[in-house]
């Protein structure tokens, strides 16, 4: 969140956080992994006050015989 342009966290730790989610909820087991991750980024800015979040997205595969 930002009031009068300050605030909120850096693009970088935003997009960290997001994967670090996006891998927690992912619940892998044994030999999956993840891949092609993604960013969508909202944002929303009306006078005084503006708001951005940002999504990750990826693939789950699974390595078998």
């Amino acid at each position: 969140r930002y009031i009068f342009g300050f605030g909120g966290m850096s693009k970088k730790s935003m997009r960290q956080n997001a994967v670090s989610d996006m891998i927690e909820n992912a619940d892998l087991k044994g030999s999956q992994a993840l891949i092609n991750i993604n960013y969508s980024e909202k944002k929303k800015y009306v006078p005084f006050y503006g708001m951005r979040s940002i999504r990750a997205e990826g693939t789950i595969i699974e390595f078998v015989k």
